[in-house]
C-alpha cells in the first residue's frame, strides 16, 4: 500500500457517529446487503458514518484500498 502524509487533523470518533452506523448496519441488513458478517464489528459501516457526520458540506477522504462496501453509503472510488 503506498503511503500517505497526513495533511489534516484526525478526528475522534463521535457518538452521533456510531449512533449513524448503527443504523447504517441495521440498514443494509435489513436490504440483505450486510458489509461484513453478523459476529464482526462493521468498520466499512462506522468509517463511512464518520465520513457523514463530518462531511457536512466538506469533502471527506478516506484512504482505503477496498472502497466496495463503503459505495452503499458515501462516495467511495478507487
Amino acid at each position: 500500500m503506498p503511503s500517505y502524509r497526513l495533511t489534516e487533523p484526525v478526528s475522534a470518533l463521535s457518538d452521533e457517529a456510531l449512533r449513524l452506523a448503527a443504523e447504517l448496519w441495521a440498514q443494509a441488513r435489513q436490504q440483505g446487503r450486510p458489509t461484513s458478517s453478523a459476529l464482526d464489528l462493521d468498520i466499512d459501516v462506522i468509517l463511512a458514518a464518520q465520513a457523514l457526520t463530518l462531511g457536512a458540506g466538506a469533502e471527506i477522504i478516506v484512504v482505503t484500498t477496498n472502497p466496495r462496501h463503503l459505495r452503499q453509503f458515501v462516495d467511495a472510488r478507487l
